[in-house]
């Protein structure tokens, strides 16, 4: 999710569900951007960092 679109959605939270709003990577230990297969054409990378971040996500939920 870029940055323009991460802020439109937290004007559209109420206030305490802000903080609950992610990107999926930060899960991951890392805060980048997924890659968006749409302006890159690299539908394999955005699988991968996808793939990455349900991983991480899971793996916090079962912990």
């Amino acid at each position: 999710m870029s940055e323009k679109r991460r802020d439109r959605k937290k004007r559209m939270l109420r206030f305490g569900e802000i903080r609950k709003l992610r990107k999926l990577m930060e899960f991951t230990g890392s805060g980048r951007d997924i890659s968006d297969p749409w302006y890159s054409r690299r539908f394999d990378t955005a699988f991968d960092d996808i793939t990455e971040g349900c991983t991480a996500l899971l793996e916090i939920i079962d912990s």
